[in-house]
């Protein structure tokens, strides 16, 4: 006899018994067990039993008074109610959201003094139980170094997962692979998207994910998006093919990676180079409405005590590397200083306040703070567009709505407002104040 059977006819035969309490203890249980075997709701299975109780009082009742008195309209009644049963029993359940294969922390352990490693025992891949282990999104090259540079438990063999490894692994863990996962042996897994090592064949400058909140399998992302989640994998499996073959796509797509970093760091270098002699070379000093003194490469509000990089386009960045940019510039003591900072968010609103002192606070952005201090003598103060409002904000080290957000202040049009730090947006240097 099937299990999902056992309860209908256990209460079945309890109830022609007579034992009432029995019948509610068993009636108890069996929704439970029978909402979970059958994967419906719990709904269907409480309609079940009461179609059910009401068939087993109509037997009972036509035992006690004869078994031949049955009306053509009771048996009718009684046909509807055990075809309402049998379709209740027989009813497709939803495909299980539950994985049978995937049983995190029963495979084998990396190290015996922290569970900090599930190994799949199906394919042998080592996966982190921690699945935020760097604790922030990334684009994908810094994903790709990321992983690659990482030594964990013991392993610095690290690397981002391919399309078909992540694939796999949320496909294992139903609808809700994120959830699931946490509640099944892992942590922090995020419930939005993760970066594959793999590139996507039509877009070179797109590369594969999947969306850990639904299971979605074929999300690619602009490789400059910093807003995706990075968990590493180590080993290979034949699964997914020969396992040089894996070796080798994996080396191809991680020095991908380290060709557009030192492309990156070259351009930059360069950049901030020809800026340093273009600058150094107008050593002309002046005052503008005797308060900004501008001086070669800084330039002096000698009302705040701010002294400002002329320069308002030294970088774009997304907040956690704009601190690694100004960290450069102090090594290189750039305008023969050392002590330069991402400025706070009232800082960079004392330009604002200017700004829109003299008429430049056109909320449309035609006429903005931009476009007075680009006349004054500043030098590529970012502008923007209100319709493309994404990476033409100005970061400020001020924390935002949540740890995860920074403040951000527009030379567009002085808007002001709390975001992602992961994404990209210019830096303004500054140093001093009163």
């Amino acid at each position: 006899m099937s299990i999902r059977w056992f309860p209908l006819f256990s209460l079945l035969l309890l109830n022609v018994s007579g034992c009432v309490t029995a019948d509610i203890l068993i009636g108890l249980s069996a929704i439970g067990g029978l909402s979970e075997t059958l994967n419906i709701s719990p709904f269907y299975v409480i309609l079940g039993f009461f179609c059910l109780i009401i068939l087993v009082a109509i037997i009972k009742d036509s035992i006690k008074h004869g078994k031949n008195n049955l009306s053509p309209e009771l048996k009718i009644g009684i046909g509807v109610i055990l075809a309402v049963i049998v379709i209740l029993c027989f009813i497709p359940g939803r495909a299980p959201a539950k994985p049978t294969k995937l049983q995190p922390k029963q495979g084998t352990v990396a190290t015996e003094k922290e569970r900090l490693i599930y190994t799949d025992p199906k394919t042998g891949l080592m996966w982190p139980i921690d699945g935020n282990m760097s604790g922030k999104k990334m684009n994908w090259v810094d994903a790709m170094i990321w992983a690659n540079k990482l030594n964990y438990v013991g392993y610095s063999d690290w690397r981002l997962p391919s399309k078909a490894e992540f694939e796999a692994l949320s496909k294992q863990c139903g609808d809700l692979a994120a959830v699931w996962l946490n509640s099944n042996g892992f942590n922090n897994v995020q419930s939005d998207g993760y970066w594959s090592s793999s590139t996507d064949s039509d877009k070179t400058d797109y590369a594969w994910g999947v969306n850990m909140s639904n299971a979605l399998i074929g999300h690619f992302y602009s490789k400059e998006y910093n807003g995706i989640n990075v968990w590493p994998v180590r080993g290979f499996s034949e699964k997914y093919g020969d396992i040089v073959v894996q070796q080798n796509e994996n080396q191809k797509e991680l020095q991908k990676a380290k060709e557009v970093v030192a492309r990156l760091e070259a351009e930059q270098k360069k950049e901030i180079e020809i800026k340093e002699n273009r600058l150094k070379s107008q050593g002309t000093v002046f005052t503008v409405d005797n308060r900004f003194v501008f001086s070669g490469l800084i330039v002096k509000d000698k009302r705040t005590g701010l002294i400002w990089a002329r320069d308002a386009n030294l970088g774009w960045q997304n907040w956690h590397t704009s601190f690694k940019l100004i960290k450069e510039l102090n090594k290189k003591r750039y305008a023969g200083y050392n002590d330069w900072r991402v400025p706070r968010e009232k800082e960079l609103l004392t330009l604002i306040s200017y700004a829109k002192s003299k008429g430049y606070a056109d909320p449309s952005g035609y006429s903005g703070p931009s476009q007075l201090f680009n006349k004054m003598g500043f030098y590529d103060v970012q502008h923007g567009h209100i319709d493309y409002m994404t990476g033409y904000y100005y970061w400020t080290s001020t924390t935002g709505s949540s740890s995860k957000h920074a403040r951000v202040v527009s030379m567009y049009n002085g808007y002001a407002y709390s975001e992602y730090k992961g994404e990209g947006h210019y830096i303004w240097p500054v140093r001093g104040g009163k």
